[in-house]
């Protein structure tokens, strides 16, 4: 059995498995966070020679660039959970945002012809510029954990997200296309699978009524990437070359986070 199944079963297990006398109580959760995340993943991309120009084995080149985004991550989040002796099980959603989008990666290329040296047709070098987008993010996920002490609870957190990611890049080459460019960009609905662990402490035992709602999370989150890749598609139509991009994305994002949470106790 998959171990990211199995030990939401076993943690469930043990709740019903409690004592009969075993005090069940549930509550609803508000909460904002901010996290410093890393997106990552290589920009796959096939430039294919659309003319009879050049040999049909010479047509075809592959390229892979790595590509690295970080910045701030904002969100809001709202749940319910159940607590029963010490265990915890809660869901929650939750509308995150990020500035991970502001910074455009340069780099160049060559493409097969230049590579392997053939002097006729002669091979052209590129430069281009990619960019990866994410829009806000709305993400669903359970919350399994345990409470050590009234004050601290270690836990789990699986779920699922979705966001509208786009692909951006612009291609020149240098020298043979000089004054000719394209810029491709392309969009879609990207669903991924979310899991991290994380630590909430309470502060049940401030003399402070007014306080005792608010908890504190720090947690450590990976965003898998998506079956799915973002794709663009376009050329550059000079007659002679006429290049053909097909460009491919599915970054993973690494996301450390703290958040303040008002428990409706």
């Amino acid at each position: 059995m998959n171990i990211k199944l199995t030990t939401p079963f076993l943690f469930i297990s043990a709740l019903l498995m409690s004592p009969a006398q075993a005090y069940w109580q549930g509550s609803w959760l508000i909460g904002a966070s901010g996290s410093y995340g890393e997106r990552s993943g290589d920009v796959d991309i096939q430039m294919v020679y659309t003319t009879n120009f050049v040999p049909v084995p010479l047509r075809t080149s592959y390229i892979t660039e790595k590509y690295v985004d970080r910045g701030t991550i904002w969100g809001l989040f709202a749940g319910y959970q159940i607590r029963c002796n010490r265990f915890l099980v809660g869901l929650e959603a939750n509308y995150d945002w990020d500035d991970m989008n502001n910074n455009a990666h340069d780099f160049a290329f060559l493409d097969t012809l230049a590579q392997t040296s053939v002097v006729v047709p002669p091979g052209n070098s590129y430069i281009a510029t990619a960019q990866y987008e994410r829009d806000p993010t709305f993400g669903v996920s359970f919350r399994f954990g345990y409470d050590v002490n009234p004050c601290f609870m270690p836990f789990i957190r699986i779920g699922g997200e979705t966001s509208k990611d786009s692909l951006t890049l612009s291609f020149g080459g240098v020298p043979f296309l000089n004054s000719l460019s394209t810029t491709i960009k392309d969009s879609d609905r990207i669903y991924r699978l979310f899991g991290g662990v994380g630590a909430e402490i309470s502060s049940i035992l401030w003399r402070s009524t007014l306080l005792q709602p608010i908890s504190f999370r720090v947690e450590y989150c990976v965003h898998a990437a998506s079956d799915d890749a973002v794709e663009a598609v376009g050329m550059i139509n000079d007659g002679t070359y006429s290049p053909l991009f097909v460009n491919k994305m599915k970054p993973v994002t690494h996301t450390g986070k703290i958040s303040i949470v008002w428990n409706f106790i």
